[in-house]
């Protein structure tokens, strides 16, 4: 690494671990622990930035040259832009992380993608050609070969404690997927038609597909606990999907060192059956993820669809429940009555609003409104989420605009409650 990257980074670095020790940033984590662990005193609003960085901290505008430092320059830029323009109660924490260098071989069968050239899940769109077309290609697959490259990974983190140790914290990232829902994979797989009819006409085919996919999964998180590249997602720095993972609770009281499965957040969800009634996404879907899900110290459960008509069989099934999330589509008054105060209620907002050609901020209050109303009735534990947001029109003011336009409609639910 040049030295003009160096200085790059150690400049930015310098400037993020001044804000990072701002008092308000522990306040934001302690006010993340306390809604992690059902006692919070005011609803908490997140913003997810998502799509939106690559106008509010674009690749162009990056001045490294080599590509880990591109990587490093980029994270520290998105912090100082969030410090300035994203007043949520995400805190800004001062952290850099590192990976394993984990590599997965081949299972057998190949998924083509076709449309896009890269799989941007930003831009474009694609198709794919689904390799399992028959009840003999199961026999194709098996468990991938998975790497842990330490060597690389270590490497990567002594360049990280070298260069930038001195202003962040350096810390090892999981190595754990976005989501256990294993219905994407599935899919990618089989196809989602196909998925619909085989409910009906290969109901054991379709099991047996879902079976390799869980054993899969297992396999790969028996490895990873066994060979000890698991870490910690309990601080405000590590994100679990809709939500941050700060809490008091995680890792279990018998702690000694060694990251168990146990000691985690996990994150699951089945999107691709968002059309599925309740009794197939159980049968089809739920009793495949339960042997992973139920491993883990807390579960977040739900991205984009709406769980209606699911909220019971999650409740009934998952004793580590924590986190539900209560999307767009979702019936915001059912939710609060279904999670009440023993879930956390994460509304995910249409990002809609504010990513429109022309935000829609009177839409926005109504929607607020409502799910402050439904859920304060009810007594949940309310964590706004702006997620989705893959455009706000080079305009990051709509950020704060929503921020500060919740954060009033807050101050007076309380008042008036």
């Amino acid at each position: 690494m040049e030295q003009s990257d160096r200085t790059i980074l150690r400049d930015l670095a310098r400037e993020v671990a001044e804000i990072a020790a701002l008092p308000i940033q522990q306040e934001r984590a302690g006010l993340l622990t306390d809604l992690n662990s059902l006692r919070a005193v005011r609803p908490v609003v997140l913003a997810s930035v998502e799509g939106a960085w690559k106008e509010l901290a674009p690749v162009a505008d990056l001045r490294c040259k080599n590509e880990l430092a591109r990587h490093w320059e980029r994270e520290l830029r998105m912090a100082l832009c969030r410090h300035e323009h994203i007043p949520s109660d995400n805190p800004i924490m001062g952290v850099i992380k590192v990976g394993w260098g984990i590599s997965r071989g081949p299972s057998g069968v190949t998924t083509e993608f076709i449309g896009t050239d890269a799989f941007d899940r930003d831009e474009g769109s694609m198709t794919w050609d689904p390799p399992i077309k028959e009840f003999a290609d199961l026999d194709k697959l098996h468990l991938p070969e998975i790497v842990i490259d330490r060597d690389r990974a270590q490497r990567e983190e002594d360049l990280a404690r070298e260069v930038l140790g001195e202003f962040m914290e350096i810390r090892r990232s999981s190595p754990l997927r976005w989501s256990y829902g294993l219905t994407e994979r599935l899919i990618f797989l089989r196809g989602l038609e196909q998925v619909m009819i085989d409910m009906y006409e290969n109901p054991r085919f379709l099991k047996e597909l879902m079976a390799f996919i869980r054993d899969e999964a297992i396999a790969e998180l028996e490895l990873f606990e066994r060979e000890g590249v698991l870490a910690l997602n309990n601080t405000a720095a590590d994100v679990v999907t809709n939500g941050l993972g700060a809490t008091d609770e995680l890792p279990g009281d018998d702690f000694a060192g060694h990251v168990r499965l146990k000691d985690l957040w996990v994150m699951a969800e089945s999107q691709e059956f968002s059309g599925v009634g309740p009794d197939q996404f159980n049968e089809f879907a739920l009793q495949f993820q339960l042997p992973i899900l139920k491993r883990f110290g807390l579960c977040a459960y739900g991205c984009c669809e709406a769980l209606d008509l699911k909220y019971d069989l999650l409740i009934e099934h998952l004793p580590n429940l924590r986190r539900v999330s209560v999307g767009p589509w979702a019936d915001k008054a059912l939710a609060a009555e279904k999670l009440a105060g023993n879930y956390i209620y994460a509304w995910k907002p249409n990002p809609a609003v504010i990513c429109s050609p022309r935000p829609f901020y009177d839409q926005a209050e109504q929607e607020i409104s409502h799910v402050l109303d439904v859920t304060r009735a009810h007594g949940c534990h309310l964590q706004i989420m702006l997620a989705d947001t893959m455009t706000v029109r080079n305009e990051p003011q709509r950020f704060t605009r929503y921020i500060d336009l919740a954060r009033e409609l807050i101050d007076r639910s309380l008042s008036a409650s």
